[in-house]
């Protein structure tokens, strides 16, 4: 999920365009891929100057992508809970809602969840890859889902740590990473 700290850090929207790009070109002939909209945090409300920017890019990139295009940042905006008085302000200044998040800016595992869900529907209908019903990830199948054999022997690092009862597994090859998540009790 690219893109989101180079807001942070004030990158040009050329250069985070152009570095996505790198990503997608080093894909050579697969076509089954997703770009994913660069979403905004808490403090880069609806007319600030980094909202503005996240949304040139997103516009950008769904000029350029198509339909490998993904607007997660709209659809987790719009999760937010109607009960909530944060979240309604949250949805009126056009941030993902803080029953979604950890801090100003990254999900919890409710978010993730969320997000996940969307893209794995997003993605069997629009690129019909995936079977209509979800599956429990396993070492047997994760090969399906990837579309390839992924092969491991070049993990520089990995990791794994556990959020509000998610187990994440982290494995860091180069520039490039892989986050896999499960519940307690099951691998």
């Amino acid at each position: 999920w690219a893109g989101f700290v180079d807001v942070a850090y004030s990158v040009p929207n050329s250069t985070i365009e152009a570095n996505i790009a790198s990503m997608v070109a080093a894909l050579g002939s697969n076509s089954h891929y997703l770009v994913l909209s660069v979403d905004n945090d808490s403090g880069w409300p609806s007319g600030s100057a980094s909202y503005n920017q996240v949304v040139a890019l997103n516009n950008d990139l769904a000029a350029t992508y198509g339909s490998h295009y993904l607007n997660v940042r709209s659809y987790i905006v719009s999760q937010y809970n109607p009960n909530s008085p944060q979240d309604v302000i949250d949805y009126a200044n056009d941030v993902p809602p803080t029953s979604l998040r950890n801090d100003d800016a990254h999900l919890n595992a409710l978010g993730n969840q969320k997000v996940a869900q969307y893209i794995y529907q997003q993605a069997s209908t629009v690129l019909g890859l995936l079977p209509s019903t979800p599956h429990i990830i396993t070492t047997q199948n994760l090969p399906f889902y990837l579309l390839q054999n992924p092969s491991f022997a070049n993990v520089d690092s990995q990791g794994a740590y556990t959020q509000e009862g998610l187990r994440i597994l982290g494995m860091i090859a180069g520039d490039s990473s892989l986050y896999v998540g499960w519940s307690a009790g099951f691998s």
